[in-house]
């Protein structure tokens, strides 16, 4: 047909497309996973939406930027010293709540800022002997073998903290 015979429905310009309203929504992605797995990232994610520095958690924390640094990338782990300052910042513990004897017992000693060796040491023990009760691969002997209960009393002495964990067991 004739260019004054076109149909309505088309374009007399060639090359011409129709135009087409429609909008494209992504979410922002984050810059960290929105269900954190590891301390580093629950660090990074509450860091992040609180709008603060490395360097603002690590004076909460009391350690160097670089560590707070390593600990968001995943190359480094907190010694249990930090772990109460750390659960602090984050308002909670970010760990899977224990099941096991050996579990509550690790649970407590990140909580309170506890080695092993010092806890061995209160308690009177090998710390082989804690590690292994710890990963519940130990059949337990002597102190031990006491109800934990009556254990932790002992190390309440020294530190008030302590006390709650003698209800626990």
């Amino acid at each position: 047909h004739t260019p004054s015979q076109h149909h309505p429905n088309t374009h007399s310009d060639r090359g011409s497309l129709p135009s087409y309203n429609f909008r494209l929504s992504v979410e922002k992605p984050t810059p960290y996973p929105k269900r954190p797995a590891t301390l580093g990232e629950h660090l990074l994610k509450k860091r992040l939406e609180n709008g603060l520095f490395q360097k603002d958690v690590a004076k909460r924390v009391r350690v160097a930027i670089s560590t707070i640094i390593g600990w968001e990338k995943g190359r480094s782990t907190p010694e249990f010293k930090y772990y109460p300052a750390i659960f602090a910042f984050l308002g909670y513990d970010p760990f899977p709540k224990p099941k096991t004897l050996g579990q509550k017992i690790v649970s407590w000693r990140r909580r309170n800022g506890v080695t092993r060796k010092a806890l061995a040491k209160q308690l009177g023990i090998d710390e082989a002997t804690l590690e292994k009760r710890e990963k519940d691969t130990a059949v337990p002997k002597g102190i031990m073998a006491l109800p934990w209960g009556g254990v932790y009393r002992k190390y309440a002495h020294q530190r008030q903290c302590y006390a709650p964990l003698a209800h626990q067991y």
